[in-house]
């Protein structure tokens, strides 16, 4: 780590250990169209913030559900980021009229609390 990294390790490091949340919503990463893939996170800002970091030079769509601030593992498995969360991102930013396709990518440490089939059937995502 480079001397001029401390200060941001530090902030993450602390951030890690309280809930900390960022503006739920509908991110764009580069120049999304209507096919560019929807990966969707939690509202905990370090997730979020490593997430664009992660997918900058790709084109893609970023859902944040809110997840009361908390990492996308332990508020799945708190029943904090569950199908409702997802289900709501999805209507508040419009996605059906954003893109053409109804695929959502959801992280694995979600698999606790989200329900698929249930966000496919209300949402049609």
């Amino acid at each position: 780590m480079r001397f001029r990294d401390f200060p941001a390790w530090v902030r993450d490091t602390t951030l890690r250990l309280f809930p900390h949340r960022t503006r739920p919503g509908l991110r764009a990463i580069g120049k999304p169209d209507a096919a560019a893939p929807i990966v969707v996170t939690g509202n905990f800002t370090l997730t979020v913030r490593r997430m664009i970091e992660t997918l900058e030079g790709r084109d893609v769509w970023l859902l944040v559900a809110d997840s009361q601030g908390i990492n996308v593992w332990c508020a799945a498995g708190g029943g904090h980021l569950t199908h409702h969360e997802v289900i709501a991102a999805v209507r508040a930013c419009a996605l059906s009229s954003r893109v053409s396709h109804r695929m959502l990518i959801l992280p694995q440490l979600a698999a606790t609390g989200v329900e698929p089939h249930k966000i496919t059937a209300t949402t049609g995502f």
